[in-house]
């Protein structure tokens, strides 16, 4: 009976061992962006995919952020205004008193739902067309994918890939010949007992 028990506790130990291969719980992503305006548009600072959902705060303003995949095709479009003008309330000598001004130094940072087919990210004016700011996000996606390569959208993307690495069957295997080598061993116990 003790060495059933063994036996039941490796087998269980082999199948943890291949389901690590299985994927990441899909959750949601986003590619951060900290940019600065400079004379000639906008300066990238950072950047980098995190986990965590995207805001909804899109709204008709003055730019116009658009991410395309490989072939050119709007994967998401947003509208956000220019963060170096800002509004609010001050409390003054005769109560709250309206505020406002501009600030060059302002950093604009932008949220874009993370996709594995993102390529291209365009900023331009949303009354005037004009582009400001142009960058390859195919790199962050590669970053990303090379750090998370078990993250579901990873394995989408780059399944092929991933098939013929060592990763993708390394761990299984181990876990298949340390089950037949336990088995082998408890029927050849059995025997010998019979005998």
């Amino acid at each position: 009976m003790k060495t059933y028990t063994f036996v039941m506790f490796v087998v269980l130990l082999a199948s943890l061992a291949s389901a690590q291969t299985s994927a990441v719980n899909e959750t949601g992503k986003v590619v951060v962006m900290h940019l600065n305006f400079t004379d000639s548009g906008l300066m990238e600072t950072r950047s980098g995919v995190v986990y965590g959902l995207p805001p909804d705060l899109s709204d008709n303003a003055s730019y116009t952020a658009t991410v395309l995949d490989g072939s050119n095709s709007s994967l998401e479009n947003i509208q956000f205004s220019d963060p170096r003008y800002y509004f609010g309330d001050e409390l003054g000598e005769g109560g709250m008193v309206g505020l406002s001004g501009f600030n060059p130094d302002a950093e604009l940072v932008l949220i874009l739902t993370f996709n594995p087919n993102m390529s291209k990210l365009m900023i331009s004016n949303t009354s005037s067309g004009e582009k400001i700011y142009e960058s390859d996000l195919t790199p962050l996606v590669q970053d990303f994918c090379a750090s998370y390569p078990q993250d579901v959208d990873c394995e989408k993307e780059f399944a092929t890939a991933e098939a013929t690495g060592i990763d993708s069957w390394l761990l299984p295997a181990i876990g298949m010949i340390v089950l037949v080598v336990i088995v082998g061993a408890f029927v050849f116990l059995k025997r010998k007992r019979a005998a």
